[in-house]
């Protein structure tokens, strides 16, 4: 379920031309593996096995372009 969740976030971000640097499994923290990397995004598993995140690039900083807080509303 968790990761249909964040997948939605990953699909949504990219089909709005958002870069996503981390699709991650757990919470962020320690981060155990990179599994692999599609398309500038690196897929990992975290040490704290609860949840899941999706990293956009730019999240707080509106100056870095093809980032989330430059993106057109």
């Amino acid at each position: 379920m968790i990761f249909v969740h964040e997948f939605g976030h990953f699909i949504a971000a990219r089909l709005f031309k958002i870069e996503v640097e981390e699709f991650g499994f757990g919470l962020p923290s320690y981060r155990l593996a990179t599994l692999f990397r599609w398309r500038g995004t690196d897929f990992t598993i975290h040490a704290l096995p609860l949840g899941g995140f999706v990293r956009p690039k730019g999240e707080n900083d509106p100056n870095i372009p093809g980032g989330l807080a430059a993106a057109h509303p």
